[in-house]
């Protein structure tokens, strides 16, 4: 490896070994797909060789911070774009992807010199037993969103006594009522409004509730 300017711009030649693609090459230095082929002149399509001389640009973008956002239902490249305070463009080059292209949820898109805008997360503490997906299940979000928002893989195993951010969009928890519970107790206990506690669950002052139904408990008022 060694370092050139080509083009007034600072770039890393690279020696491709085998089974190497140009995905990890950019990978490795921290630059996007588009970038590596527009420097070499390579099509998506085109294959590399061992011993082949691969120039890596080492402009602004490669400088920039990395980020790995995992997809979520309902994202777009705008939305994701505007998270992060940067231009859809960047997000597009960065990974090596059309305007017209789609997105799906898991997918994982890189993202350059942009930061995800300050989130309020509710900490969960892990209780023997718990696994992600019962954890997602009780605040009504997904094991994507989770695994990002702690930087997990989505397999990892947990423990009894971790803490697992939730997303403010999820702060709702799921409370199976027991024998002689009423709602004001049960608001009591997570110390939420009896009127929160009502209206997330669509409820009126005088309807009763009984063992076994779960109640959707808010973590702030709504």
């Amino acid at each position: 490896v060694s370092n050139e300017y080509v083009g007034q711009q600072e770039s890393i030649i690279h020696i491709v070994k085998r089974g190497e693609t140009i995905s990890r090459i950019a990978a490795r230095y921290g630059t996007s797909v588009s970038a590596v082929l527009r420097a070499n002149g390579l099509t998506r399509t085109a294959k590399i060789f061992p011993g082949q001389r691969i120039v890596v640009p080492t402009g602004p973008i490669a400088r920039g911070s990395v980020d790995t956002y995992v997809v979520k239902k309902g994202d777009t490249i705008s939305k994701i774009a505007k998270l992060y305070g940067v231009s859809v463009s960047k997000v597009l080059e960065a990974n090596g992807l059309r305007a017209d292209d789609r997105i799906y949820p898991g997918q994982r898109l890189k993202i350059f010199g942009g930061s995800p805008r300050s989130t309020d997360f509710l900490i969960h503490k892990v209780r023997k037993g718990e696994t992600l997906w019962s954890i997602a299940r009780k605040y009504g979000t997904s094991i994507d969103e989770i695994v990002s928002a702690n930087g997990l893989k989505r397999g990892a195993v947990i423990y009894p006594g971790q803490e697992i951010k939730i997303a403010a969009g999820h702060q709702t928890r799921l409370h199976t009522v027991r024998r002689g519970e009423t709602i004001s107790r049960i608001a009591r206990r997570y110390r939420v409004p009896v009127k929160s506690l009502l209206r997330a669950n669509n409820l009126s002052p005088t309807d009763l509730i009984y063992p076994g139904q779960r109640l959707k408990v808010p973590t702030s008022g709504l």
